[in-house]
């Protein structure tokens, strides 16, 4: 049995069950060319089942996962290679290319992580580290090339040459 239900214009409901009340006829000896089985030496397994499966189908519209297709539509900015995010994992995923975390210590370190690691770019998006909060508004020392703006999404390629503490050793 199965039956459908139109909750919404978006949703739909389905529910199927199936049940199943069966026997099969057993023997004891299994036939051949020189054995024949009696009728009278079968016995009878009862089999019984029952299932029930529901389905629900949804159709999402334009404003799900907003943040996705911002970052669909900001990749082709970003130069090829890897590059950093705050949220590398959703980066990594949408690119298909190696992203590294954003550290949280703000875009001096972020730009030596960047050199150190090979990353061409640094990803800012509205949602950032507070330590990021004068890149993305244009303020305060410039570490990285000027920014490309895609609907929000900042990014900022790496400069030719990045100096760093840690590189001196």
């Amino acid at each position: 049995v199965r039956t459908d239900f139109n909750l919404s214009p978006k949703n739909q409901l389905t529910v199927r069950t199936n049940y199943v009340d069966a026997l099969a006829d057993q023997s004891g000896t299994t036939p051949s060319s020189i054995i024949y089985v009696m009728p009278g030496n079968f016995y009878q397994f009862s089999s019984k089942a029952s299932t029930t499966v529901g389905q629900l189908n949804t159709t999402w519209n334009t404003a799900f996962n907003a943040p996705y297709r911002a970052r669909l539509a900001a990749l082709d900015a970003i130069p090829a290679g890897p590059f950093l995010a705050i949220d590398a994992a959703a980066w990594r995923y949408i690119a298909d290319r190696p992203v590294f975390v954003t550290p949280a210590d703000g875009p001096g370190i972020a730009a030596c992580v960047a050199a150190r690691y090979g990353a061409s770019s640094v990803v800012v998006e509205p949602a950032h580290f507070s330590t990021y909060d004068g890149l993305f508004r244009g303020l305060g020392p410039q570490v990285f090339e000027p920014a490309i703006d895609r609907g929000g999404i900042l990014i900022f390629p790496m400069p030719a040459r990045v100096i760093c503490g840690f590189d001196q050793q």
